[in-house]
């Protein structure tokens, strides 16, 4: 919300205090600017060396007036916004337990799906007012084993057709589905990737995507056209899935990668649609300049209504995606420190002795992206690919005392498309039945894990 209305009041900046997605005694300080998105550098410097500059608090005299307080009609131009993302002939018959995790987006969901003409969500009762304590999780992160055991709890009595979870900010978004007769959490490229296909359908169909950012110029190395001539622009950032990628190419639309973050995703010219596989998800860039979890979980619901009517879940689309592009299985996983010296040892480390193999491929190709590039501003982390096609990315945390190891390996399925391509066509154009995509997942998911364990080697302390 305060990404909308420093836009829709014409503000300079913004400045918000949260936990977000984090324990309770981290909280945090975001700073946005009058375009309404965050931060990049050298605003964050010059800010820190105003703060810096301040001898004490105490020093600093206290003023009893001149600001306003806003009341209810900035949230209610927010929900407008949200819920116009949601086609008015879209089908509304669907069924959605969400949970806000103790944060501030109940109340705002529940406005935003009755604008949008949803029934309304079924609320975990016990995580739904705000509590800063986050009494009921340890880490508030929709993405944190256990974090949505009471949403899914709820969900095996109510049998909704999604699960929907905010983080406390509720600028993030989760899902889980029902995968015969147990609920998952998909995976954050795995929901990005179908938001992303449901743009594509939108535009396909001549309809629009729900909104773009404003742009006066394209995006380095692609064309200006975009599916239905509106020049649309995809992006994500490089620790995401190059699923999103692939559809892009394959529907022709541009595509963009950045830096992690939507401080940069955010920024992409002309951006259509973008996404972060840490669930954070940018559907409406029109009205809210970074990822915002309660469009895009309007937006996915929207989706699971169309696709309820038709007698499919979100899961077929995951299907039919795999079989057109392939399976492309991403996993993540982190090396936490008491001392920050430990992540600069072990990146100096892997600098000092870069791998020549890794889970029995070469590595084809091996990036240092402190040096920067044309696309890339410099940035602390190193990017590996295998001869198989693999990747893998090592970077320390920008909010957190670790580590982080991104991997993702893509796997043809058979009678669909080789890894990295496209076959032509909607999603569900590749067919289905027992293709061999099951075959295909297996052979990804043991890729996968032998990779996991060569990494875990490689960057343990």
């Amino acid at each position: 919300m305060l990404a909308f209305a420093i836009r829709y009041l014409g503000a300079h900046a913004g400045v918000m205090v949260t936990a977000s997605h984090n324990p309770p005694q981290d909280n945090g300080y975001k700073v946005y600017l009058g375009d309404g998105s965050q931060i990049v550098p050298p605003v964050d410097a010059e800010i820190a060396a105003h703060i810096a500059a301040v001898p004490s608090v105490a020093s600093v005299p206290r003023v009893e007036d001149g600001w306003e307080t806003l009341g209810d009609e900035i949230e209610q131009a927010y929900v407008d916004a949200a819920a116009s993302v949601v086609r008015p002939d879209a089908p509304r018959a669907v069924s959605v337990v969400h949970t806000s995790l103790h944060g501030v987006g109940s109340a705002t969901v529940e406005k935003a799906f009755a604008a949008a003409g949803f029934p309304a969500p079924h609320e975990v009762s016990s995580q739904q007012a705000p509590d800063p304590d986050f009494p009921s999780v340890a880490f508030p992160n929709p993405e944190e084993p256990g974090a949505i055991d009471a949403a899914l709890a709820l969900a095996g009595s109510v049998r909704p057709d999604v699960v929907l979870a905010n983080d406390p900010d509720a600028d993030r978004c989760a899902a889980a589905v029902d995968d015969h007769g147990t609920w998952r959490m998909l995976r954050g490229d795995e929901l990005g990737a179908l938001l992303g296909q449901h743009v594509i359908d939108r535009l396909a169909a001549g309809g629009g995507a729900a909104g773009r950012a404003d742009a006066t110029a394209g995006v380095d190395g692609v064309g200006a056209g975009g599916l239905g001539g509106d020049g649309a622009v995809f992006a994500n950032s490089i620790v995401s899935s190059r699923l999103l990628a692939a559809m892009a190419r394959d529907a022709g639309i541009a595509h963009a990668e950045t830096l992690t973050g939507f401080k940069w995703i955010a920024r992409v010219p002309g951006l259509t649609y973008g996404y972060e596989e840490a669930i954070g998800y940018c559907v409406d860039p029109q009205h809210v300049q970074d990822k915002d979890g309660i469009s895009a979980a309007l937006l996915l619901t929207e989706m699971t209504a169309i696709l309820r009517g038709q007698g499919r879940t979100l899961l077929d689309v995951l299907d039919d995606l795999a079989r057109r592009h392939g399976v492309y299985a991403t996993d993540a996983f982190s090396v936490r420190v008491d001392d920050l010296a430990i992540i600069g040892q072990i990146m100096a480390r892997l600098r000092a002795n870069p791998p020549s193999t890794v889970a029995g491929h070469q590595v084809s190709r091996a990036d240092d992206l402190t040096v920067g590039s044309p696309d890339l501003p410099p940035t602390e982390g190193l990017r590996y690919y295998l001869d198989d096609d693999s990747r893998v990315i090592v970077r320390p945390s920008g909010t957190e005392p670790k580590l982080k190891v991104y991997l993702e390996v893509i796997e043809p399925a058979a009678g669909g498309a080789a890894a990295g391509g496209g076959a032509g066509g909607g999603a569900g154009a590749a067919g289905a039945g027992d293709d061999g995509l099951p075959e295909a997942r297996r052979r990804a998911a043991e890729r996968l894990a032998a990779l996991v364990d060569a990494f875990r080697a490689l960057t343990a302390p």
